[in-house]
């Protein structure tokens, strides 16, 4: 039976979770909801194709987003 990867690329991964341990941890304050950010975007700049972290990207931004914390959002 073949085994799902996510990505190829050990590093994306490793910033992958490194994102959602910081969730996981902090919860939802502005500073770890900042570094989740640019995790996953180091994530996906390292593997484009990376399918979970680009989600996980935009579910983070999203709530940027509609927290109203866009203004104050220098990514």
């Amino acid at each position: 039976m073949p085994t799902f990867r996510p990505t190829t690329n050990p590093l994306a991964y490793d910033k992958f979770l490194q994102a959602r341990d910081t969730i996981n941890r902090e919860g939802n304050i502005t500073s770890a909801r900042s570094r989740q950010i640019a995790l996953l975007q180091e994530a996906v700049e390292l593997d484009p194709t990376f399918a979970q972290a680009w989600g996980d990207l935009a579910a983070a931004r999203a709530f940027w987003y509609f927290s109203g914390l866009d203004g104050r959002d220098d990514q």
